[in-house]
């Protein structure tokens, strides 16, 4: 970490939390480049074989920032996570959940709150309704709930949201194999309450995002119109080389509008 620069005393106890032995050339020149807070727009792409940490380079100095950040009671977007596939972005929210569930300890030791994080896109339920997970979510018959679809346990298990929890509105899956449970104040579950309290780390894809700017009960979500204090730092665009031909043209043109709306500066990923 003393390679990286001055960190705070709290950035040094999330690195310890989160950075692994060791790190390659490249992660330390990405962390380095995105630690520092934009006052331009800024654009960072990161390069290396299938395998080989590019993900890490992003996320572990984006957690870093936003552990900063958090404070008990405010909720706002502070990064947007882009992925092309639905299968993407599950295995990568499944490894950030439990990065921000790591960082609950140290957080809450420094008297802030925990990281969330949550994944909007088809698949997210409107509310904790059983109505609403059912048309979503496979039933488990046996189990007693609702099979998440974008969320597996570490531990390889499949997540259920039970009925139990269901009834309680409680915004918690349970894993089937070891009954390992979520955080409610970790994971945001439903689009009504991410409305309510903006995730920290907000994954999606750019099929919902177009969307989300018209529409004028979400697009507080994505940081559109927020005040200078509370906009959007960070927005990774994964597998940006998918991004070719009449697709990559709507997605650049659907970015540069919501650039547009949220006013910057933005560090692009």
């Amino acid at each position: 970490a003393a390679e990286l620069g001055p960190l705070t005393a709290l950035q040094r106890q999330v690195w310890d939390a989160l950075a692994p032995p060791r790190l390659a050339a490249f992660q330390k020149r990405a962390i380095q480049r995105l630690l520092t807070p934009a006052e331009r727009d800024l654009g960072v792409i990161v390069g290396a074989g299938t395998g080989s940490g590019k993900t890490l380079a992003f996320y572990l100095p984006a957690f870093l920032r936003l552990g900063e950040m958090v404070r008990p009671g405010e909720f706002w977007t502070k990064a947007i996570a882009i992925y092309p596939r639905n299968e993407l972005l599950k295995d990568q929210l499944t490894e950030a959940l439990h990065n921000a569930e790591s960082l609950t300890p140290v957080l809450r030791a420094a008297q802030r709150r925990p990281l969330r994080v949550a994944p909007y896109y088809g698949d997210t339920p409107r509310s904790p309704t059983v109505k609403s997970v059912a048309q979503r979510w496979k039933e488990v018959r046996g189990a007693g709930g609702y099979l998440c679809p974008f969320l597996r346990c570490p531990c390889g298990g499949d997540m259920i949201w039970t009925a139990d929890d269901l009834a309680r509105r409680e915004e918690r899956l349970t894993c089937r194999k070891c009954s390992r449970r979520t955080d409610p104040d970790v994971l945001i579950l439903t689009r009504e309450r991410q409305g309510r309290e903006p995730p920290d780390l907000l994954f999606t894809t750019t099929e919902m995002l177009n969307r989300s700017l018209s529409d004028q009960r979400r697009r507080g979500l994505f940081g559109v119109r927020a005040r200078a204090a509370r906009r959007p730092q960070f927005l990774l665009l994964d597998e940006a080389h998918t991004y070719t031909g009449v697709a990559g043209a709507q997605a650049a043109l659907t970015l540069r509008r919501w650039r547009h709306l949220a006013g910057g500066p933005v560090t692009w990923v």
